[in-house]
């Protein structure tokens, strides 16, 4: 029982950590990607704590539909969720592939549609004209 008392608290702590972050209100309520990044980051680490109990289907559903709304959340969610695929059974590639098929069916819809599988968003971003040394030591800063 300690365990769900520490989860809780813990659980409340972060809730009142981001409700007190300015950046994150001003975000988290200006437009709808932000608000629904936000949603869907917390019901599939919600999802990914049950997964125990209720299977890790859901959780990876989640973390596909996070793809579609953002792609470079790849980097948060990817990690975590090959993770819990490697510790799952046996019975894990067929709940990969049908967790996959939203990103994978929108990815096929922007090949035709559009061209491209990436956000043409982020061919601006890599193309910016600023040697790469100098973006690492912005990074750093």
């Amino acid at each position: 029982m300690t365990g769900v008392t520490s989860s809780r608290f813990q659980s409340l702590l972060a809730i009142a950590l981001f409700i007190g972050s300015r950046a994150f209100v001003d975000y988290s309520t200006s437009g709808l990607e932000n608000p629904l990044t936000n949603l869907l980051i917390v019901g599939y680490l919600i999802l990914l704590a049950q997964s125990e109990r209720r299977g890790l289907l859901p959780a990876l559903i989640l973390a596909s539909m996070a793809l579609v709304n953002r792609l470079d959340l790849i980097w948060l969610l990817g990690p975590s969720a090959a993770v819990a695929c490697v510790k799952q059974s046996s019975k894990r590639w067929p709940n990969i592939a049908l967790a996959a098929l939203p990103i994978i069916v929108w990815e096929a819809f922007s090949i035709v549609y559009y061209g491209f599988a990436v956000p043409n968003t982020a061919y601006a971003k890599v193309q910016t004209g600023i040697g790469e040394q100098q973006l690492l030591i912005q990074g750093v800063r």
